[in-house]
């Protein structure tokens, strides 16, 4: 499976989110564009078309990650025990991460706000009668929910061998978690075998949701202006056998 596949697919069945892709892309609410295997590319706003929206941001900041389920393990040094990674010298504070399979996922969403359009519904109607008088294109998806991350890691296996080591000023506390954590100072010190590579980065917009036209519960030009989920790039699988309530992410 190519790696975009394996990431998006894998974020999405976590976390009820699109994951963005490549995953320092900038993605906003109300961005506009076409999905091409299981990547939304953004070309344009919702005002490039006229339509105004306001947006709000949650309350409550958000801890999200994820890694591959029996595939993903890791070795923590403490800067006052002894040396269990070889790449980090004794009295420093580090990470070792072993990856068990090609295209294996770490991501780590720290201190992240979702931004989201205040009324959807009121933007389902809009785009309707907009796509309706052919003002608005069929095949766009819109940017409804947003998450922006105080700090991301993600990182991507080419080989079951890819390994990460990094060092840190202080002790990892809450193991990977902590691998996003920029206030622990951390500095890559080796890696291999690594499809993609983003430590501790600020300012991302890794995760995100989606309005678009469906037909039957497929993302395909439709009539109806629903919630996408990963229903627009299905491979060889029968449409006639899945119902939408299997692919949509949760609000």
């Amino acid at each position: 499976m190519p790696p975009v596949r394996q990431y998006t697919e894998e974020v999405h069945q976590a976390l009820s989110y699109w994951a963005t892709w490549l995953p320092n892309v900038a993605i906003r609410v109300g961005d506009c564009g076409p999905i091409d295997g299981r990547v939304f590319r953004p070309e344009a706003t919702l005002g490039d078309f006229g339509v105004k929206f306001s947006s709000k941001r949650g309350n409550k900041p958000l801890d999200l990650h994820h890694s591959s389920q029996g595939a993903v393990s890791y070795t923590l040094q403490l800067s006052a025990g002894n040396q269990t990674i070889p790449q980090i010298p004794q009295g420093t504070a580090g990470i070792e991460i072993s990856f068990g399979k090609q295209d294996a996922v770490v991501l780590v969403v720290r201190e992240a706000y979702e931004h989201r359009i205040a009324n959807i519904n009121t933007l389902r109607k809009d785009l309707f009668d907009r796509q309706a008088s052919g003002d608005f294109p069929p095949d766009y998806a819109v940017v409804t929910h947003a998450v922006v991350a105080d700090s991301t890691t993600v990182l991507l296996s080419s080989a079951r061998t890819a390994k990460f080591a990094a060092s840190a000023k202080a002790d990892f506390k809450a193991g990977l978690v902590d691998i996003a954590n920029a206030e622990l100072g951390l500095s890559r010190v080796a890696g291999s075998n690594l499809e993609t590579e983003i430590v501790a980065k600020d300012g991302l917009t890794p995760l995100f949701k989606l309005v678009g036209f469906k037909r039957n519960g497929w993302f395909w030009g439709s009539r109806r202006f629903e919630d996408l989920g990963f229903d627009d790039d299905v491979g060889g699988m029968d449409l006639g056998s899945v119902e939408p309530s299997d692919t949509d992410p949760e609000e």
